[in-house]
């Protein structure tokens, strides 16, 4: 992002002067050479590269990420790796966008989570989450005393004896540890409100991914075994390759944000064509080895991030 900075002919701070023009920084002092009256845009960008470290270089490494799947994969591993932003980095970047994305409420509205009885069962009865129709009052049974968020809030701070203890005088019942965990919960969201438990499954995700790509990455050598030795080459395609999807997603949310979501579905179509032009370009194999791994691939990934979503909605309801 240098190219944003408006740089002097001489140092602000001790007024050298640059013998051959102006310089990035000042050899007599070291401060960098930027003008401080920039503007707003200019700010944004030097944020986010000092938090990601994101350079000129960033288009480029997008151009080649979206326009040749596997090819940038292929040149960092034969060692042209100094026009693109690495692996790590890229990754780090798209994915703060793709949550940042997935957290936004665009339209302004609180979220509203149903556990009606019609939707959760007999033992979860008439317990509605909805901050417009219900906004002070709980009830947590057709027959029984209704409660207000103010008590269970009270009740949270002071413990679980003390919350449970509220709930029994409300009429709930439950007969496994499980299950009164998952009233515990469900009365917590209720007060507190579902934002709470969207954050934390939101958390539980960014941390996530990195366990899927290290483990798709040890798909991929098993598929691909012999064009490269190093689990490193696997592991770098994966990150690309998940920093390409997330970078999907992101735009795809945003395009289905217009009132349409026919953008959407055709970036995910464009997704799963590229993936296995990345595979080809990377691995090298011809397009009937290509196409029969992708395909094994694709139903062993979905497996894992299906495994991965449940756990994770499990432990966001368990740790709210």
């Amino acid at each position: 992002m240098g190219n944003i900075r408006k740089k002097s002919v001489h140092c602000r701070n001790c007024g050298y002067a640059w013998p051959e023009g102006p310089n990035s920084y000042c050899p007599q002092c070291g401060q960098k050479n930027t003008d401080p009256n920039a503007s707003f845009g200019h700010w944004i960008l030097e944020f986010i590269e000092g938090v990601f470290h994101i350079d000129g270089k960033i288009w480029v490494t997008l151009g080649n990420l979206i326009g040749r799947p596997g090819v940038m994969s292929r040149e960092y591993m034969s060692g042209r790796m100094v026009r693109y932003i690495p692996p790590a980095r890229l990754y780090l970047f798209i994915s703060f966008l793709f949550f940042l994305t997935l957290a936004s409420k665009p339209d302004g509205r609180e979220d509203v989570i149903d556990l009606s009885e019609e939707h959760l069962g007999q033992r979860w009865t008439s317990i509605t989450v909805s901050f417009l129709d219900t906004p002070e009052v709980i009830h947590f049974g057709d027959q029984a005393p209704a409660l207000t968020r103010r008590e269970v809030r009270e009740a949270c701070s002071r413990g679980n004896d003390v919350l449970d203890s509220l709930l029994k005088s409300s009429g709930v019942a439950y007969t496994s540890g499980l299950e009164r965990e998952m009233w515990r919960q469900a009365a917590r969201i209720e007060t507190f409100g579902p934002g709470v438990w969207l954050e934390r499954i939101l958390k539980i995700c960014s941390f996530g991914a990195f366990f899927l790509m290290p483990a798709y990455a040890c798909m991929l050598s098993w598929f691909f075994r012999g064009r490269w030795k190093s689990y490193t080459a696997h592991l770098v395609f994966s990150v690309h390759a998940h920093s390409l999807l997330f970078l999907g997603l992101t735009v795809g949310i945003w395009l289905s944000r217009l009132q349409s979501h026919w953008p959407f579905n055709l970036l995910i179509w464009s997704l799963f064509i590229a993936h296995p032009v990345g595979l080809r370009n990377f691995y090298g194999n011809t397009w009937p080895g290509v196409i029969w791994r992708y395909l094994a691939l694709t139903a062993a990934y979905f497996v894992l991030v299906f495994a991965f979503m449940i756990g994770v909605v499990i432990l966001g309801f368990v740790m709210v």
